[in-house]
């Protein structure tokens, strides 16, 4: 609208990128913490054999093989 009146444009498509950046940021940053979360608690694991687990069918298989 700007430039078909003859007057520069006050921003361009450009800019809108700038609404873009903290969103993809946030989940650059959310998927990093998660990963470091997972990788601290599971050097804090001794046993992986004693976690609980949440699927029936794994718990089943894994007490077969502890017996």
């Amino acid at each position: 609208m700007f430039r078909q009146d003859g007057r520069p444009a006050p921003f361009s498509g450009w800019t809108g990128l700038w609404l873009l950046l903290p969103i993809i940021g946030a989940f650059v940053w959310f998927i990093k913490i998660q990963g470091a979360l997972n990788r601290y608690w599971e050097s804090k694991s001794t046993n992986p054999a004693s976690l609980p687990m949440n699927e029936p069918g794994v718990a089943l298989a894994s007490r077969a093989d502890a017996r």
